[in-house]
């Protein structure tokens, strides 16, 4: 799923929340919330550092990567 669509499902989600009266919020809250973890675990996952090397400080060669975990 694309970066855009969870950020506007999110909106769409907060929208919902302000629509509904108060005794209603709490189910909107919660949707909003897990959807907006979503998202910051999926941008936290396309823009994670690679691991470093700590001998040279240099991304661990693809093949012996799990050497270095």
């Amino acid at each position: 799923m694309k970066i855009k669509q969870l950020i506007h499902e999110c909106d769409n989600l907060a929208a919902r929340y302000y629509r509904l009266d108060s005794g209603s919020r709490e189910r909107a809250a919660r949707d909003w919330k897990l959807k907006v973890e979503e998202t910051a675990k999926l941008i936290q996952s396309r823009f994670k550092k690679p691991k470093m090397n700590k001998l040279h400080h240099t991304p661990p060669h693809p093949d012996h990567a799990s050497d270095h975990t």
